[in-house]
């Protein structure tokens, strides 16, 4: 099984991904219509180079230069450049290591219903719960971002939270509750989330 710590590594893994994988597709139009749509908000032709600019950056793991185009964008309001940014802070890549600014702007991209952000807030959250900060309104808002992780169909968040309450890690058991988040990753393709079922069934 996996464990809950690991939260932090998928969700970062999973943001950078996305991040990574603007399409040429997405070039073209922004050539062609000079703006492309990001849901809520849309990035400008210059707004777009600058990112191609940190994605570049990013794969040469050139972090430190990454880091202020990314910080940047995310000053702007972007949400996936805010879950970034917000991830880069808690793991110190190409800056130091700021949890407060981590939660700031992981707060941010969550507000905007990102979920990776809410996935990887949930476990910093997490983390603060099992360094004996705070404890119980720090796994209270862990549960809470993970939950609303899973709600917007974060694979990773869904099979997190039927794993909890299958275990009945931290919280009571609840069977009913494991085998629905379970059912919603399985139908992702999480492997783990099928074995977990079989035992269920």
């Amino acid at each position: 099984m996996r464990k809950l710590s690991l939260i932090i590594i998928l969700g970062l893994l999973s943001g950078c991904e996305q991040f990574l994988n603007t399409t040429k597709n997405e070039n073209q139009q922004i050539q062609n219509n000079k703006l492309i749509q990001n849901k809520n908000k849309q990035y400008s032709a210059e707004e777009l180079e600058l990112q191609k600019k940190a994605t570049q950056l990013t794969r040469e793991k050139k972090y430190d230069e990454a880091f202020p185009l990314l910080k940047e964008l995310a000053d702007k309001g972007y949400k996936r450049e805010q879950t970034l940014v917000g991830g880069w802070y808690e793991r110190g890549r190409g800056t130091e290591v700021n949890l407060d600014k981590a939660e700031e702007y992981l707060l941010l991209a969550a507000n905007q219903n990102e979920a990776t952000a809410q996935f990887v807030l949930g476990g910093l959250y997490y983390n603060k719960y099992k360094n004996n900060i705070d404890r119980e309104q720090n796994l209270s808002k862990a549960l809470s971002y993970i939950e609303k992780s899973a709600e917007n169909n974060n694979v990773n968040a869904q099979y997190m939270l039927g794993s909890i309450y299958y275990y009945g890690h931290e919280i009571p058991q609840n069977l009913d509750k494991a085998k629905f988040w379970l059912e919603k990753a399985s139908n992702n393709g999480d492997e783990e989330a099928k074995i977990l079922l079989k035992k269920l069934n």
